[in-house]
């Protein structure tokens, strides 16, 4: 009677016996049902599972494999995979020889249909083999299908059209690929970006089968970030060093909208580094000549020299590349109380001279003006000199965003510095109220153009709805620290509070699916107020200043019942989003308490 395969001490004495001579009482097996290691060694095979007499014989359990009708064994998906790769090294071979046809995705001057007669199938449609991270040709498709309409609202800055003809020919389906379900194979030197726009996609896609691979798509490209380097690019301008930051970009407000704040920092950081280094501050700057520099490294300028653009898109991309930077690293510096990284200096060397971005088809239709820009210092002339915030309606959503993250910045930087002491608040009283002044301007600004809109992009819709919320944020951060003892601050952060509900209010709730994920914590800094007034009311003798008497109690607690109900809807089931969430629900347990005084916490995050 023969014992179990499976047993160990068995297992082991039969690979150190060698195979007995002598007549075999083995039965053939079935046609086409024996193992594949008996099949190659054209022995007989009893087919018992999970191994078979002749490999446990032999010593060969390892090699001992069935393929069934519907499924591929080990070995038939390793040598599918091996032909794949085979197939891809010839096209690319081919490819380098210009005689490729050329490829086209959803938006189908680019994608067009990869195979001849092939349809655009869904996603869950075409099966993939199991093993395989890198999503297949069909389901890269339908992640940037997914990902391109809400793009900048996770801040992507590239030219959508330019970023595809970059993308499209690293993600061609090979010549055997006919059903579409094989893994496309990505560059590693060029996958960071790549992963990262699939990371989002996965997010912003209602397909369960490609929403599960978000994290692992994201994980790919923070490790390929963390191991590869600007500098290795062959060609720092095109597009290795945007890219890079792009890349950083994305994996930043993902690693965001998942809770991950410290890893997120790490990344914004990184992107900073990369702007500064580049010289990204400094487009269509006059070139510095200070004689105080030492310069011990003269080699140092020339290794981290971009070349000149090649067009005025390519530089339309570097400008919004350091403004999309500055924006992520001075909102979300703000919202988490940590300092920011991308600072404007006072030094010609530190100083932003980059003018602000205009709009895509601006830099699409033709040469950006040689004069634009010029003059230099955009961000001390808009801050510090009144006649240099001339509104134009034409200025794009980029460069209102980057004004209000500029306002935020230095709100929080005289609110800190007069909170902490308060002799200097009538030190910076003029620079107190004079921007304050801008603010307003500012805002009204917004108002006026949000009015004169009649018809609107979704898109445009949010972009301005948040721009809104940041200045408004910038005022609530103003006079925060007055809010508890000065009646004016105190009516000027719930004026703000209630302009950001009613902004909010405008948008439809299918607008707020896919958003920037900086508006659930600007929201849940609204709830906080609202619940800290209407705990102020209900105990008016324990604070020192007098109760807003344009404030009704039930108002504030259907406030911050709304702005639970919003932040639900924000962005599905984000981390971040369900952080703020139970924030906002510990308020309203706040408020349903007895009248005893309670302490909300004024963190946010």
């Amino acid at each position: 009677m023969r014992s179990s395969p499976g047993s160990p001490s068995e297992s082991s004495l039969r690979r150190s016996t060698p195979p007995q001579p002598g007549p075999s009482t083995y039965t053939r097996a079935p046609k086409g049902k024996a193992c594949l290691n008996c099949r190659r060694r054209k022995l007989k095979c009893d087919c018992a599972r999970p191994v078979c007499s002749q490999c446990v014989r032999y010593g060969r359990e390892r090699d001992c494999e069935y393929t069934d009708k519907h499924q591929l064994s080990r070995t038939e998906m390793l040598e599918e995979t091996i032909a794949t790769l085979q197939a891809k090294l010839q096209e690319l071979e081919h490819t380098e020889d210009g005689n490729s046809p050329p490829v086209g995705i959803g938006h189908a001057q680019y994608w067009g249909s990869g195979v001849p007669g092939r349809s655009s199938p869904r996603a869950s449609q075409s099966p993939r083999p199991s093993g395989y991270a890198a999503p297949t040709f069909d389901e890269s498709r339908a992640l940037l299908d997914a990902f391109l309409p809400y793009c900048t609202d996770v801040g992507f800055f590239l030219n959508p059209n330019r970023f595809l003809h970059w993308l499209c020919p690293r993600l061609s389906p090979t010549s055997q690929d006919v059903l579409g379900n094989q893994p496309v194979i990505i560059p590693e030197q060029t996958s960071p970006l790549i992963w990262a726009a699939f990371a989002w996609g996965a997010t912003f896609t209602d397909e369960p089968d490609l929403k599960q691979h978000a994290e692992l798509y994201a994980s790919k490209a923070i490790q390929l970030l963390c191991t590869t380097s600007p500098s290795n690019g062959s060609d720092l301008s095109r597009p290795t060093v945007l890219h890079f930051i792009q890349s950083e970009v994305l994996v930043a407000t993902y690693l965001l909208n998942s809770g991950e704040f410290v890893q997120a920092r790490q990344h914004i950081s990184s992107a900073a580094s990369i702007v500064w280094t580049y010289g990204l501050h400094k487009i269509r700057s006059h070139p510095i000549h200070d004689p105080s520099l030492m310069r011990s490294i003269p080699s140092s300028d020339a290794a981290t020299a971009l070349p000149p653009p090649t067009d005025s898109v390519e530089e339309g991309e570097r400008i919004s590349a350091l403004w999309q930077v500055y924006i992520l690293d001075k909102t979300w510096s703000a919202v988490l109380g940590k300092p920011g990284m991308l600072n404007d200096g006072v030094s010609p060397l530190s100083c932003i001279d980059t003018p602000w971005p205009l709009a895509v088809e601006q830099y699409v239709e033709g040469p950006v003006p040689p004069d634009y820009g010029v003059s230099g210092r955009t961000l001390h002339k808009f801050l510090y000199e009144s006649q240099a915030f001339q509104p134009v309606a034409r200025l794009p959503t980029l460069a209102l965003r980057a004004q209000a993250a500029a306002l935020l910045d230095r709100a929080l930087f005289l609110s800190s510095s007069c909170a902490l002491d308060p002799t200097l608040r009538a030190f910076h009283s003029t620079e107190f109220d004079g921007m304050e002044a801008l603010l307003n301007r500012f805002i009204l600004f917004l108002n006026n153009l949000w009015d004169s809109q009649a018809q609107h992009s979704t898109e445009w819709a949010r972009n301005i709805t948040i721009t809104q919320c940041i200045a408004r944020l910038a005022t609530m951060q103003l006079h925060f620290a007055w809010f508890e003892d000065d009646i004016k601050s105190a009516t000027k952060v719930m004026n703000a509070c209630k302009a950001i509900i009613d902004h909010i209010q405008l948008l439809p709730p299918l607008h707020l699916r896919h958003i920037d994920p900086l508006l659930p914590v600007m929201l849940t800094s609204v709830a906080q107020v609202c619940c800290n007034e209407q705990l102020r009311m209900q105990n008016p003798t324990m604070y020192k200043r007098q109760l807003l008497t344009c404030n009704h109690p039930f108002w504030l607690e259907h406030a911050v019942a709304e702005v639970g109900n919003w932040i639900a809807v924000i962005n599905g089931d984000s981390n971040l989003s369900a952080i703020q969430r139970e924030t906002v629900r510990s308020f309203l347990s706040a408020l349903m308490m007895s009248n005893s005084p309670v302490n909300i916490p004024l963190e946010s995050v």
